[in-house]
């Protein structure tokens, strides 16, 4: 099996960078409460019965410094899954 589905929403990223964001302002930490668009990527590979399943989270272009923040750590975040995962076939880090 090939499926990719793609699931299309408009969420609030401050649960995903609570932690992260502990030295910013209360007005700051704001601006992470607002909706941006998200588009959760889940991909199922291989065997019908024992198929390979991976997501991602992709953030559309654009110039909100939410986005661009958002987009910085999940790019770290697939550098650091990709290098912990170096010898299972990761498909290479950017």
């Amino acid at each position: 099996i090939n499926i990719i589905a793609l699931y299309k929403t408009e969420a609030a990223p401050l649960d995903l960078l609570d932690n992260q964001l502990t030295s910013l302002t209360p007005e700051e930490r704001n601006t992470y409460k607002q909706k941006i668009p998200f588009e959760a990527e889940l991909n199922m590979k291989g065997d019908l019965l024992k198929p390979s399943i991976s997501f991602d989270i992709i953030l559309p272009p654009g110039n909100n410094s939410v986005s661009g923040g958002l987009q910085n750590l999940h790019n770290n975040r697939n550098h650091d899954q990709c290098e912990n995962s170096a010898g299972m076939g990761c498909g290479g880090c950017g």
